[in-house]
């Protein structure tokens, strides 16, 4: 076993922190292995423990990341059928069936960890296949890269209409996606200012869904092209997408340029106490301004919280 952390976090050593855990004699066992499946999986059953056993941790690692040798064929299968699901119960259902017999116990882990992260709900969408449909989204990119992932649900229909962005307009922007990008999905509280937040907010004006709420439309008449400075960037060229990703890396387009030490170095954070429940923000919520220190009722620990299935 691993020497335990000091109590002062400052005072550890990354090198030896993060250390992958290789058991002692004797310490690959059923207790240990049930945490792991606890923790990549929904748990397992005594056969899969002894499986596991006989495996050992590299060959039980290699097999979680993998799934079943059929979790592909599984995974197609689910997306064709999910479509026909037009009534929330019945979606649930699906996406509990996924769970069970994916075949890819970590995807569909990550899969619920994400629909959290990126929380939306039917009570706002209103439609069962646009939360079909980040599902499906959400499952594809569950465990890969963050930067693509954070892009492609910043088009997500869903996700336009669960934060108002057909709302957010040059001359009148609403910061609510702009906030919950960096709030909620990528930097976290602390690490951007307030006057990041109304320059992302400008940089996402016109970053629309259709008329049908059908799919991502960007509407140029509706954006506001005039010079903005976000996370020590300075321009005005193509930047919608580039306010999504400067969270986490630098924008691309050339007509932008360094005015001050960027942030986006900044490591992603997630709230504590969010992987169980899902406590989803008002569908109500105005774009009145709230200071970027100020947690966002969605994590307080005070807050009733909703269960995580509501899509």
């Amino acid at each position: 076993m691993a020497a335990a952390l000091p109590t002062d976090l400052s005072r550890a050593d990354p090198s030896e922190a993060w250390k992958p855990w290789q058991p002692a004699d004797g310490e690959w066992n059923p207790k240990w292995i049930a945490h792991l499946y606890r923790r990549a999986a929904f748990g397992a059953t005594p056969a899969e423990i002894e499986k596991a056993r006989a495996s050992g941790l590299d060959k039980t690692l290699g097999h979680l990341m993998a799934g079943e040798p059929d979790a592909a064929e599984r995974f197609e299968l689910l997306t064709e059928t999910g479509q026909f699901y037009n009534e929330p119960a019945n979606l649930r259902v699906w996406w509990l069936y996924a769970m069970l017999e994916g075949g890819h116990p970590l995807r569909e882990k990550m899969t619920l960890f994400w629909h959290n992260h990126f929380a939306t709900s039917y009570a706002k969408v209103r439609s069962t296949k646009l939360m079909y449909e980040q599902n499906v989204t959400i499952r594809k990119l569950a465990l890969g890269h963050f930067r693509p992932f954070l892009l492609d649900m910043s088009k997500d229909t869903a996700m336009l209409i669960w934060l108002d962005s057909n709302q957010n307009v040059k001359g009148a922007p609403n910061e609510n996606y702009a906030r919950e990008v960096m709030e909620l999905f990528s930097l976290g509280v602390g690490n951007y200012t307030e006057k990041d937040v109304k320059e992302a907010a400008r940089a996402f004006t016109g970053w629309h869904h259709d008329a049908e709420q059908l799919k991502f439309e960007n509407n140029p008449l509706l954006h506001d092209d005039g010079e903005k400075t976000f996370l020590g960037r300075t321009g005005s060229g193509p930047v919608p997408t580039s306010s999504a990703s400067a969270a986490i890396s630098p924008p691309a387009p050339s007509s932008w340029s360094a005015s001050s030490t960027p942030i986006w170095s900044a490591r992603p954070r997630r709230p504590r106490g969010c992987l169980i429940h899902s406590c989803h923000r008002s569908a109500s919520r105005t774009t009145t301004s709230r200071p970027s220190s100020t947690p966002c009722s969605r994590h307080n620990s005070s807050s009733a919280n909703t269960p995580i299935a509501s899509a």
